[in-house]
């Protein structure tokens, strides 16, 4: 690795709500910190101190590096799907970042194939990039392909892996900057037991074995059962695309007939189950998910078509990850936590206009 110096580049970490590189503030894990959106809107985003799950402990704060100031730095950016729009949003925000403190950025996308990426980061590593930025498909099929970028001497920061932080962290890597998966469905499912106390609930999955979203179905079922709602089931849909939302829907709604709450993976699917329904003229179904950001779900909670959604915070991931791949560029010794959980907020029918949306 040729040699980079990044000025200022020491990193202020505390049990605090991730900030937005730029952010001057240093809150507690109880305060609040407003966060710019791409439209130059801005809310705040903030811990509940109800909370008590595993990601409690892994919500800390990255302090921008300074600009390049001898040389540029080439970021490999592994995307795991940038069809879904807020997958695409995480990427263009860690692009601006990266070119912002003086580095390029090259972007390969798997579009959800395993294989196709383990070819990505050969690549990448091939190619002699400075750093990696990743979000595997499956963390543990490409784990060979970090460990022989580490053996290349090219730092790898992971994105979302493992989603669940009381899991081991892939062998190698810089960090994990994760989207709190657990935090987010607790927040969903906490308010959707508060508003629905018994309630009974059914989960819409996903069947290919992508990590986030298993384990949002996982904590989907967990935190509804300790929260006093009624499990029934889940159905996965086999394709992330319209038609696996829709037979999969069709198909939960006719194995669980009298479900009162329908929790699904993301907008899309949430949406689908939706229309699934009033398709059939069944009313009074709730729908929410816990991994939100598109303008559909703005959309669907204006119009009540969605009960709750979380927001996680795309932008901001791809920022944080985009520093922490710059400053270990100029200094690959500077250690981090095992995990920086980037939290989002839950958003309701009666918020939906006082955030931003992606698309």
């Amino acid at each position: 690795m040729r040699n980079r110096r990044i000025l200022s580049a020491a990193l202020g970490f505390a049990t605090a709500v991730g900030l937005l590189a730029g952010c001057a503030s240093q809150p507690s894990t109880t305060d609040t910190a407003e966060a710019p959106a791409a439209d130059d809107t801005t809310f705040v985003w903030e811990v509940d101190d109800a909370y008590t799950g595993p990601d409690k402990e892994f919500f800390s704060q990255v302090e921008r590096p300074a600009a390049i100031t001898d040389g540029e730095v080439t970021v490999g950016f592994l995307q795991i799907s940038g069809a879904q729009q807020v997958l695409k949003a995480m990427e263009e925000a860690a692009k601006a970042e990266v070119e912002a403190l003086g580095g390029t950025l090259i972007v390969k996308d798997a579009g959800l194939d395993v294989q196709k990426q383990q070819s990505q980061i050969d690549e990448l590593i091939a190619q002699k990039v400075d750093v990696i930025i990743g979000y595997p498909v499956v963390g543990a099929a490409l784990t060979p392909g970090v460990q022989a970028a580490t053996a290349a001497g090219i730092p790898f920061v992971a994105l979302m892996t493992p989603p669940d932080v009381t899991q081991p962290a892939l062998e190698g890597v810089v960090t994990n900057v994760n989207q709190a998966i657990d935090y987010a469905v607790w927040s969903s499912m906490n308010h959707l037991a508060e508003e629905h106390p018994g309630a009974s609930f059914a989960v819409m999955g996903f069947a290919a074995p992508v990590d986030t979203l298993t384990y949002i179905s996982e904590r989907q079922i967990y935190w509804g059962e300790e929260l006093g709602l009624q499990y029934l089931g889940r159905v996965d849909a086999q394709s992330d695309a319209p038609a696996g939302y829709t037979t999969a829907a069709t198909a939960l709604l006719s194995k669980y007939p009298e479900v009162e709450i329908v929790v699904a993976y993301n907008d899309q699917s949430s949406l689908a189950a939706q229309a699934a329904a009033a398709s059939t003229g069944k009313t009074g179904i709730i729908f929410a998910n816990p991994n939100s950001g598109q303008s559909i779900a703005e959309d669907g909670l204006r119009e009540e078509r969605l009960d709750v959604v979380f927001r996680t915070a795309w932008e901001r991931i791809g920022t944080v990850a985009a520093d922490v791949a710059m400053t270990v560029a100029a200094d690959p010794e500077v250690e981090f936590p095992q995990t920086i959980n980037v939290p989002g907020i839950l958003v309701t029918q009666e918020t939906a206009g006082e955030v931003p949306w992606i698309g």
